[in-house]
């Protein structure tokens, strides 16, 4: 997985209580200033706050000194602050004080502080330091893979609505790691993290519904899962909806469709011997008008997605 820091500020003005005094108008100041991206007034007011002993101050601090906002960027700065907040249990300094450690941007890895952190944010109920229990324990930096915790955590990052957790999750039910085999719950787990519009699920999601597992088979719906994961930028679906067109399964037929989506997925590096032997059986018209859309497509939906589709 891809770790990196988190500057969420309103979860680090909502994770704490109130406190009393200078330290909460200062508090107030910085959060404001920060808000306006007055970066250089919300560290001063910070620092003012922090040193008062406000946490949440304290965590902005690491923050600040981490990104190198309104100060110059100072990891171990960062680390000290984020550690004293962490030290007395602020959930969001748990959380950015363990990717700092996993980033190896706090020091040489120590994965029993990792855990520590991510482990005293999870308890305190942080949905993302709940995701990252559950990977470490599916076995990343050389430690030993535990199913039953990983399945433990994914639930209860995605019962609090994570759509990585809820796909994870139902990928363990599809599986049987850590959870019983159960493949209407896999189904459900996937498709929740599919309306929250997670890639990847909304593949599994569309293939489910082909298949009709855990769920009523239905093709048309299938389709519309792939088609948006397609839309994404997704090879995989994107070469199925060719093979859907030329089909004509859960949609219309249409051979130019088909050719269009198999001109995106060979531009992205996944090719098909028969779908290409059926876009050269079109006309030269057709396979023109296929182009035409494949070009159209990258327009609208290609920035953000790999292509080798000239333009």
């Amino acid at each position: 997985m891809k770790w990196r820091p988190a500057y969420a500020l309103i979860a680090i003005i909502m994770a704490f209580s109130i406190f009393p005094g200078p330290a909460l108008a200062q508090f107030r100041e910085a959060f404001t200033a920060y808000s306006k991206g007055d970066y250089a007034t919300a560290f001063r007011e910070a620092l003012k706050a922090a040193e008062n002993g406000d946490l949440r101050a304290q965590t902005m601090l690491g923050s600040l000194y981490l990104s190198g906002l309104g100060v110059e960027r100072d990891l171990e700065r960062a680390r000290s602050w984020f550690q004293k907040a962490a030290d007395k249990g602020h959930r969001e300094a748990q959380f950015e004080l363990a990717l700092m450690l996993m980033a190896k941007t706090g020091g040489p890895i120590d994965m029993d502080q990792v855990r520590l952190n991510f482990f005293r944010a999870a308890q305190q109920g942080h949905v993302r330091a709940q995701y990252n229990m559950a990977i470490l324990y599916t076995g990343v930096q050389g430690l030993a893979p535990d199913w039953d915790k990983a399945a433990k955590w994914f639930k209860k990052a995605a019962e609090q609505g994570n759509a990585l957790a809820q796909y994870s999750l139902g990928v363990l039910y599809a599986e049987g790691r850590g959870v019983e085999k159960n493949q209407i719950e896999s189904a459900k787990w996937i498709g929740k993290a599919a309306i929250q519009g997670n890639v990847d699920a909304a593949v599994d999601y569309g293939f489910l519904s082909f298949k009709g597992d855990g769920l009523e088979k239905d093709e048309k719906v299938g389709a519309k899962w792939l088609l948006f994961a397609a839309n994404k930028g997704n090879v995989v679906a994107q070469n199925r909806m060719a093979r859907l067109y030329h089909k004509g399964r859960g949609v219309e037929r249409d051979f130019i469709e088909a050719a269009k989506w198999n001109i995106l997925a060979r531009a992205r590096g996944l090719t098909n011997t028969e779908l290409d032997e059926l876009a050269a059986a079109l006309s030269e018209g057709e396979r023109r008008e296929a182009e035409r859309r494949a070009k159209l497509w990258e327009k609208q939906y290609g920035s953000s997605t790999k292509s080798n589709l000239s333009q």
